[in-house]
């Protein structure tokens, strides 16, 4: 009965939407069709997703989506009007499937937003303005910016762009990495963005101020939680500066009247000389809340590129456990009471996660370490090796949280967006990703943290085709004394080693054929919280896929996906699911 369920919503309320929808494109066909200047783009994505569990995991034991959990629209639509050569505004339409696994949501959603940018000009310069919902605005690391994270490659992102499927995969053999849109890396925001240009002097003023998707949410006004950003740079010959302010302010509630929120200010080089391109930024941040003694912490990061013969790069940040900025590139590790809504709400803490191990390069409070790249390009051949040594600053939590990587995508969408779920109440949910944590049981904790990841791919022609194949090894340690490489054997917390083979080939022009085989393992040692059984946490976790992608031009495309998922604990024995999910996906762009 409950599959059945699944498959039944309001077909009135699905029609009331369509109906919404035709009323509002007639009242614009009113407004703005008949001037000039106007365009429509957006696009129309159809996904669905069937799984099927063999072994039930707070899902039914087949569930079907369409739309998935991504909160991206089933459809957009972007309607812009540009009333004169300098300004123009922007209404968009979205419409949200009401499949999304919820068996209580039967009623397809519908927002919209508007937005408007202007520009004046005067002879020392220009002043644009960007207003409404929404905009993505990327300042600085510690002050507005997000973590680019790596993407599982085999899988179907929602902001996927237009284009040949083939040309994905090669930015994934070049680059290491995919193409996104223009939100990827940026911090959405909703209110007033102003940007004073002063082109005679090389010098940019940015105010940003409304709220942002951890300061009163975009879609809760009411809210009395704001953000203010303030960025002046200047461009020299081959360096540019500048000073950073951002603040996020509010009231514990909105029955409590008082103050909490954080606050940021930093400075920061970005430059070239000769071979060597760097980044640096330095400053200082600090919580402050009725229940949190307000601290001042220091946030210092280098990243320097060496263009030589052997390509390399190499990052140092300390950044203490005072600071936390939820839209920043840093992750929260440190303090706890930050919440994206009140404190007197019952949500998940989404934003914390106590003694993260970080991808290589990712920041996080209360850390301090140096990371390393160093890549080469031998023929067909794509060489990648990549090191992190990284330790707390001060010993304050004794728990370690640890991504799972095989399946990372499924396993988010099992309880999606919570915490202290799972099996034995460890996993934090959140888009694309899952965390789990686990507890050191011994009272002298320090924690010091090691990564290392070997990456080899290779490219070549079969019969004109373009095939690409890739190899990833990456090993993570935990452990309570400093080392240079990750630790192998058992005095470490935690070990985890993830690899994963992928395989692209051309068919034709237009169709690619896609293999994955992924393989993770996480063992703790008998340091840290144990099972009945008197063990500790020993899992194991596979995932084999195939694909197949079919570009029927350079804006619609069709992608399947099959892939075989299983996850074991031999000693948290409750802690296991295996199965099989499809999904299939139409994507056109207008």
């Amino acid at each position: 009965m409950e599959n059945e369920k699944l498959f039944h919503f309001n077909i009135q309320k699905m029609k009331n939407s369509f109906m919404i929808i035709i009323i509002l494109i007639g009242c614009l066909e009113g407004v703005l069709l008949n001037s000039s200047n106007l365009s429509i783009d957006g696009y129309a994505r159809i996904y669905g997703s069937y799984k099927n569990f063999y072994n039930n995991v707070d899902y039914p034991t087949n569930s079907f989506i369409i739309g998935g959990i991504s909160r991206e629209p089933t459809i957009l639509l972007n309607f812009i009007k540009k009333p004169t050569l300098k300004s123009q505004f922007k209404i968009e339409y979205f419409l949200f499937s009401p499949m999304d696994g919820d068996l209580s949501n039967k009623e397809m959603s519908f927002y919209q937003s508007l937005q408007f940018t202007g520009k004046y000009n005067f002879h020392f310069g220009n002043i644009g303005l960007s207003a409404g919902s929404l905009n993505w605005i990327r300042l600085s690391p510690f002050t507005l910016w997000n973590h680019e994270y790596k993407d599982d490659i085999f899988e179907r992102s929602p902001w996927e762009p237009n284009g040949n499927a083939m040309e994905r995969y090669q930015s994934f053999y070049k680059e290491g990495n995919i193409s996104r849109d223009i939100r990827w890396g940026k911090a959405p925001t909703q209110g007033y963005n102003f940007k004073f240009n002063f082109s005679s002097i090389g010098t940019n003023l940015y105010f940003i101020y409304g709220k942002s998707d951890f300061s009163g949410g975009l879609k809760i006004p009411q809210f009395p939680k704001n953000l203010l950003a303030i960025r002046i740079d200047k461009s020299w010959e081959n360096i540019i500066t500048s000073i950073n302010y951002v603040q996020h302010f509010s009231k514990v509630s909105p029955t409590i009247n008082k103050n909490v929120g954080y606050n940021v200010f930093t400075t920061e080089i970005i430059g070239t000389y000769h071979l060597l391109e760097f980044n640096t930024e330095i400053g200082i941040g600090q919580y402050y809340s009725p229940t949190y003694k307000k601290k001042i912490s220091e946030s210092i990061q280098f990243t320097g590129s060496l263009k030589s013969f052997i390509p390399i790069k190499m990052q140092f940040f300390q950044i203490g456990n005072g600071f936390v900025n939820l839209n920043s590139a840093v992750a929260n590790s440190s303090i706890q009471e930050v919440q994206p809504l009140f404190q007197d709400t019952i949500n998940p803490d989404l934003t914390t996660f106590e003694g993260i191990i970080t991808e290589i390069g990712q920041l996080v409070n209360n850390r301090k370490g140096l990371n390393l790249w160093v890549s080469k390009k031998i023929s067909d051949w794509m060489l990648t090796i990549s090191s992190s040594v990284t330790s707390d600053i001060q010993d304050q939590s004794p728990f370690i949280s640890f991504p799972h990587l095989t399946n990372r995508r499924i396993r988010s969408e099992f309880e999606p967006y919570s915490d202290n779920s799972g099996a034995y109440n460890r996993i934090t949910n959140i888009f694309l990703r899952s965390y789990e944590k686990i507890e050191i049981t011994e009272t002298d904790i320090q924690k010091d943290y090691n990564g290392i990841e070997f990456s080899i791919k290779y490219q070549n022609k079969f019969f004109n085709n373009i095939f690409i194949l890739s190899y990833l090894n990456s090993f993570n340690s935990v452990q309570n004394k400093f080392s240079l490489l990750p630790i192998i054997n058992n005095s470490a917390y935690l070990r985890m080693n993830y690899q994963e083979l992928l395989s692209f080939v051309q068919l034709s022009q237009n169709i690619m054929i896609i293999g994955l085989a992924s393989f993770e393992q996480i063992i703790a040692n008998s340091k840290t919280e144990l099972a009945e059984n008197g063990y500790s946490l020993d899992q194991l976790g596979t995932g084999f896929g195939v694909g197949l992608d079919i570009s029927l031009n350079n804006n619609t495309g069709i992608y399947f996906r099959h892939r075989w998922f299983e996850h074991t604990d031999r000693n948290f024995i409750n802690d296991e699911f295996n199965g099989q999910e499809s999904t299939i996906e139409l994507k056109v762009y207008f």
